[in-house]
């Protein structure tokens, strides 16, 4: 490669393992039994047996394989998390010209709202993303930056250890955009492609400190070469002086990565997926009993395969018997109380709820019961609102808006209030009463309770509109 740009950070190296795992964990089954031995190792006897025969222990380790059953707690965790974190959407304040991003922010034509909670995602999943805020190919009067999104897997590389007015400067980002290019007219091909941001090189007096793009492709003969292309963006023609990157991790947005939020699941999920391999294949081994027959068959059968179950008949010498031997059953009740807990125990993890479905649990116990989880949530929350502003803040930079006017604020109230038709009532009772409360506080509770999605004042307009029209 040249100039070993696939070359890793070292908490790259550190922290790949971890992400890898989480994202098989809520890429489920599939990709979770595709990595095989990684996550299910061989038992001591297919080890031994792997190239005995025809395979025997790789057959038998197929088997092993397919009877396992993942569980797969970390996609519907992150699935609750989400939906948790878009109860209610975060809002967004922008300047008039930066308005077209709520429907269009990101190259694939996403909505700024869709961009939040993809990185809410990944935040969820692996505790690391990235922003990279760039033009369009072509730049017309009324364009706008775009943003992209980048997983923790393909930001490689990166340097933020340069000081400048007391303020760490980043002077160096690797993302790996490596994927499949369509060849001929059918045809996919794998090719490697790495995208590096540099500020310019201080030796250069002319571009020192300006921020260029070098793109390293690989070539179409085939070889380990790689193009190189460099691409200097542009501000309203002047020179950019800082990279357009913002890494956002699970609590902060600085370059070192943090670890996954949810990496106790992961490593449990693990944990019972193996327990329950175990299991199936005890369960297996138990239901299939192995023939023993003591002394000799007449010699017209001894060449002829024998055959067990209903229909099938075994002729023995006279003096000789035939039995029966299976494997212990003694301890499968210990290992299905260890699955069993393993659930129970990712299951609490994930914030699913035993006993009584979400959907008639009270909003308090639900409350009482994710007070963990919603700590961390409400840091999910706020980190992605920060990082989200800092880079529509460089949008609003580069096209000449004012970027104090560019704001996002994070939705933190993730469980509805536990307000009942009684409650209702004897709130608005003790209003009549004297108590000091207003009708927009009651309204307030009424929102967050989940009887109107509408503000104090579109409730206020609406039954305005209602009373002219004599409803």
């Amino acid at each position: 490669m040249v100039a070993n740009v696939d070359q890793k950070h070292p908490l790259y190296t550190a922290n790949i393992d971890k992400w890898s795992a989480a994202r098989d964990a809520y890429s489920g089954q599939f990709a979770v039994k595709s990595k095989r031995d990684l996550y299910l190792p061989k038992t001591s006897a297919m080890e031994m047996d792997w190239n005995v025969g025809d395979g025997i222990g790789q057959k038998a380790y197929v088997a092993y394989l397919k009877r396992a059953r993942f569980p797969e707690f970390m996609r519907r965790a992150v699935a609750t998390f989400v939906g948790m974190l878009w109860q209610q959407a975060p809002t967004i304040e922008l300047p008039e010209r930066m308005m077209p991003l709520l429907d269009r922010a990101t190259p694939n034509g996403e909505p700024l709202a869709l961009l939040m909670r993809r990185i809410n995602e990944e935040q969820l999943i692996t505790g690391r993303c990235g922003l990279l805020v760039d033009w369009p190919s072509v730049v017309t009067d009324d364009a706008l930056p775009y943003i992209s999104l980048y997983n923790a897997e393909s930001i490689i590389n990166w340097d933020a250890n340069e000081f400048q007015n007391g303020e760490r400067s980043l002077n160096m980002v690797v993302l790996d955009e490596s994927g499949y290019k369509r060849t001929n007219v059918f045809d996919w091909t794998k090719v490697s492609k790495y995208r590096a941001l540099f500020l310019g090189d201080e030796s250069d007096n002319e571009n020192s400190g300006t921020y260029y793009q070098r793109i390293y492709s690989e070539a179409d003969d085939g070889s380990d070469a790689l193009n190189e292309t460099d691409i200097v963006p542009k501000n309203m023609g002047a020179k950019i002086e800082q990279i357009p990157f913002v890494f956002v991790n699970s609590s902060d947005i600085v370059a070192e990565p943090s670890d996954p939020p949810m990496m106790e699941l992961v490593n449990a999920t693990f944990a019972v997926y193996r327990n329950d391999a175990d299991y199936q294949q005890a369960l297996f081994m138990q239901s299939q009993d192995t023939l023993i027959i003591s002394g000799d068959v007449p010699a017209a059968d001894r060449d002829v395969p024998i055959r067990t179950g209903a229909g099938a008949v075994i002729r023995l010498e006279q003096g000789a018997s035939a039995q029966y031997i299976g494997v212990n059953s003694q301890g499968l009740p210990e290992q299905r109380q260890a699955v069993q807990a393993g659930y129970a125990f990712c299951a609490e993890l994930a914030g699913q709820l035993t006993g009584e479905s979400v959907n008639i649990q009270s909003g308090k116990a639900l409350q009482t019961r994710m007070a963990a989880q919603t700590a961390s949530l409400k840091q999910i929350a706020l980190t992605c609102a920060a990082a989200t502003e800092r880079a529509l803040k460089i949008i609003a930079e580069w096209i000449g808006a004012n970027p104090d006017e560019v704001k996002v604020t994070a939705n933190t109230e993730f469980v509805l209030n536990d307000l009942s038709g009684q409650d209702l009532t004897q709130m608005l009772t003790a209003k009549g009463l004297g108590a000091p409360l207003s009708q927009e506080s009651i309204h307030d509770t009424m929102r967050r309770g989940g009887y109107t999605s509408l503000t104090y004042d579109e409730e206020m307009k609406k039954l305005g509109e209602e009373s002219n029209n004599g409803i």
